[in-house]
């Protein structure tokens, strides 16, 4: 596509009055793509919600800063595009994975270029599990072996948590004799 046409007009006269005239027409056309340097946002970190899930919005994550140049164009169209990778789940509710964000630059010749940078996005759980005990209990010492109710006592703890499983464990070891 021709960036812009140049007509010239040639006349030549010689000593007798003789012309001759001639139309040069010169197409200049651009074929150099815009020269395109992106800077990728920083790493950003994220915070699972309730229910476990996260919102990756550019709006919180960002976007990459774009310098672009071309030779011959004033306006250059520009497009980002991003794509997540895999999640990375070593623990629920807390994630992590890349996103490669792809930054195209077209100039009005369609001269095209484009760049790529990455980010590392991670999502942390930080809702603390709940946690049910059991009311106090006072079990007799009466030498009759009263074991199974406090063992029991001591299972009855339970926890949940919002992104997972909950385990509860307890300290005790054993009853003093005193």
């Amino acid at each position: 596509m021709p960036y812009s046409t140049l007509m010239r007009e040639y006349t030549v006269t010689d000593d007798c009055n003789n012309v001759t005239m001639f139309t040069q027409f010169i197409e200049l056309i651009d074929t150099v793509a815009p020269v395109l340097d992106i800077t990728c946002p920083e790493p950003a970190a994220l915070f699972s919600d309730a229910d476990c899930a996260f919102d990756a919005d550019t709006a919180l994550t960002g976007v990459p800063g774009v310098d672009v140049s071309d030779n011959c164009s004033a306006e250059i169209e520009i497009g980002v595009s991003y794509a997540d990778g895999p999640l990375d789940t070593a623990c629920a509710g807390s994630y992590s994975f890349t996103r490669t964000f792809t930054v195209t630059a077209e100039d009005d010749c369609g001269n095209e270029s484009s760049a790529t940078c990455t980010q590392e996005i991670t999502v942390t759980d930080d809702t603390a599990p709940e946690l049910t005990c059991p009311a106090d209990l006072t079990v007799e010492c009466d030498g009759s072996g009263n074991t199974d109710a406090l063992n029991d006592w001591l299972a009855s703890a339970s926890a949940t948590d919002n992104c997972g499983t909950a385990e509860v464990t307890n300290d005790f070891t054993a009853l003093s004799d005193d």
